[in-house]
């Protein structure tokens, strides 16, 4: 495949719970651009069905980033996926963040992709700071302190650029696509998908910590936590982006009935200095929780 010309309208759509994948779109849409692409983000949570196939529709290159869950796609991002028009051959790009490692999180959907008639060129997993805040029993498997998030966002950078050449310059980069990266997935993803719908009601709320300040409920993707008169409920189809536990201003979210633990790890702030989700990724500009400037996308610790 030639270069890029330098009209080629780029299209990345994008889900992410926490911030990552919203970073990361952000930084691959900057390297993109300084390769004198034209490229427009979206969140897909922000935008409507039919503005998303008019954008798909007039792309000449469409890309798909999301968060893996167990080697997955969070499920907004499967029906997002589902509903976009057919495009006989236009060529995709697909990529995925990830704390240690998927086997193959970007080929699960670029398959998805394929089956909407895409063909993908480029694939990428970019190793992000994990979010998974939720008491876990594994050390390391979440963090909080600046230093180390902003480590992982350099190298996240570096390896983003040197991705986003291989795109500019038409050269196929695939990442995650051979049968060693899917048998390895597959280690994941076949557990997690059959103890899915049993996880969906592992986040609840500690009534006594809980004020009722309704934040939950506004970040929730899937409508899973509903305000009623004297308590938060959760309805049991939480998809486990850990939004809500994380940005609970009092912590007051448990998962499998149990509290945070600050002692073990602080809440996952989101991937740079004054992230904040009603801003940064649902375009809430009058959120009174938003009171700092959201810091730079680029790589710098």
């Amino acid at each position: 495949m030639p270069n890029l010309r330098k009209t080629t309208r780029v299209v990345l759509f994008f889900f992410s719970g926490t911030g990552n994948t919203w970073w990361a779109t952000r930084a691959l849409a900057e390297a993109l651009t300084a390769e004198g692409l034209q490229v427009q983000i979206e969140n897909i949570e922000t935008i409507s069905p039919e503005e998303a196939a008019t954008l798909a529709g007039g792309a000449d290159l469409l890309g798909i980033g999301y968060p893996v869950y167990g080697s997955d796609l969070p499920e907004p991002m499967k029906g997002f996926v589902a509903r976009l028009p057919r495009a006989d051959g236009r060529p995709a790009l697909v990529f995925c963040t990830q704390y240690l490692w998927s086997g193959d999180g970007a080929r699960v959907g670029a398959a998805l992709l394929a089956r909407r008639g895409y063909r993908i060129r480029w694939s990428a997993h970019f190793r992000m700071p994990s979010n998974l805040t939720v008491n876990s029993r594994v050390p390391g498997m979440s963090t909080s302190d600046p230093q180390t998030i902003g480590g992982f966002r350099k190298r996240a950078a570096a390896n983003i650029v040197r991705w986003a050449g291989a795109v500019a310059r038409g050269k196929p980069s695939l990442t995650g696509m051979n049968l060693l990266s899917r048998f390895a997935g597959s280690w994941q993803r076949i557990p997690y998908r059959r103890g899915y719908p049993t996880m969906q009601d592992v986040i609840g709320v500690d009534g006594d910590r809980c004020t009722r300040c309704g934040r939950c409920v506004a970040l929730c993707p899937v409508d899973n936590l509903q305000m009623k008169p004297d308590e938060v409920q959760t309805a049991g189809h939480c998809m486990l982006c850990v939004r809500c536990y994380n940005f609970c201003p009092e912590a007051a979210m448990t998962y499998r009935g149990r509290p945070h633990n600050h002692r073990r790890e602080n809440l996952y702030p989101g991937p740079v200095d004054g992230f904040c989700p009603e801003r940064d990724l649902l375009g809430r500009e009058e959120s009174p929780w938003c009171t700092t400037v959201t810091g730079s996308s680029g790589g710098s610790a």
